[in-house]
Order: C-alpha cells, then structure tokens, then sequence
C-alpha cells in the first residue's frame, strides 16, 4: 500500500497532511533518536555510580561522550559465547583506562547505555 493509497483514505484536511509529514519530518531530521541505538568504541576515562554515568573517550571523534547507565544495563567480556547473556552491570566491574565498546540511545537530554562490552586487551593477547 502506498502513502498516496493512505493519504487518500483520510479526509482531505490540513490536519492530514499534519499527522503525515510530522512524524516523517522527525524522522528525517534527527529529531526521534530514541529508537535507533549506535555503538561507540573507545577507552573509559570517568565512571561515577552515584549518578549512575560513564564517560568514553570515543575512538572515532576522540570526543569524550558521557552516557547513563540504569538497572537494564548488561555486562559482557571479549570474547564472549553466543549464548551468553551478560550480567548485570556494576560499576566496580569497569576501570578507568578499559577499552570497550557500548550501545547507546541518544534521548533529547541524555544518552542512556544498554550494553557495555569489555574488549579483551591488547596484553593479554598472544
């Protein structure tokens, strides 16, 4: 079904048009972030368990990016079973200077982490 077939189902209104091309606009733009989750790769260098927040430098942008973390968040270690499920996440489990990697969501006031992922060190390699 096209969006012609489904404008043409609606009243011929300005509020049609309204309830068609906002929520498209939002989308378009960046204004809804919430939904689409990004990763970012990088070494922490600030963890704070009172606010509940960590900062990563990201290797991308070399830009520190603060994220929040709640009672959601899972904890996983490089290299890690596909079945594995992670477990809750701490603060005590993380130092500064770990590389790792996170998956976020960017909301209007914040960004909150869903999964952090311990990246095994280049030391302990072989």
């Amino acid at each position: 079904m096209t969006v012609k077939t489904l404008i043409g189902r609606f009243p011929d209104s300005k509020w049609t048009w309204g309830l068609v091309c906002v929520p498209l606009l939002g989308l378009t733009t960046g204004f809804v972030h919430a939904p689409f989750p990004q990763w970012a790769v990088g070494e922490l260098l600030e963890i704070n368990p009172e606010k509940m927040t960590l900062v990563i430098r990201d290797d991308n942008s070399r830009k520190p990016l603060s994220v929040r973390w709640d009672e959601e968040t899972r904890l996983w270690s490089e290299p890690a079973a596909r079945n594995d499920r992670g477990v809750v996440f701490a603060a005590k489990d993380l130092a500064p200077g770990t590389q790792m990697r996170i998956m976020f969501k960017k909301y209007s006031d914040y960004n909150l982490v869903k999964r952090v992922i311990r990246q095994a060190s280049s030391e302990s390699a072989p």
